[in-house]
């Protein structure tokens, strides 16, 4: 029998990566941590929400972070192209409340909560390192929460 490990809040906002050759389609996008599940959303869907356990991440060089579901692939980075859509101020709105809510939840320490900010995401430039940086505290959330990560 595994632990049960503790539970984790975060959330960040990132791009789904809908299309790999279509800037159009890379989409801000939620990802939300809470309560043993995790949660990704778009302006208008909702893409997944599955138990930490159901969930493997992959992380490739290229700082993109791929999330299996049930046999379902989805590619997120931390930054979107050019063509892509901007957060929409609802998904700001929703963000900075998933934000506060993982800033009191002292799970992981005290400073995780701060490390991914959304608005960030919608003034750089491409740029290899603000790319790598929005998934970064991703690979320390997900396992911690359970997810499998290979």
């Amino acid at each position: 029998m595994h632990p049960t490990p503790p539970p984790v809040s975060f959330a960040a906002g990132l791009y789904w990566r809908r299309s790999k050759i279509n800037g159009a389609k890379c989409v801000p996008a939620i990802l939300a941590l809470d309560g043993g599940r995790l949660r990704l959303s778009s302006a208008d869907e909702v893409a997944f929400e599955a138990p930490c356990d159901e969930v493997e991440a992959h992380f490739t060089f290229l700082a993109t972070m791929r999330l299996t579901v049930n046999g379902q692939a989805f590619d997120l980075v931390g930054k979107g192209a050019n063509l892509s859509p901007k957060f929409t101020a609802e998904q700001l709105a929703e963000l900075e409340s998933l934000r506060a809510h993982a800033a009191n939840q002292d799970t992981l320490g005290p400073n995780l909560a701060a490390t991914a900010s959304p608005t960030s995401l919608l003034d750089a430039a491409f740029d290899a390192q603000a790319m790598a940086a929005n998934i970064k505290p991703w690979r320390t959330v997900l396992p911690a929460a359970g997810v499998r990560v290979s």
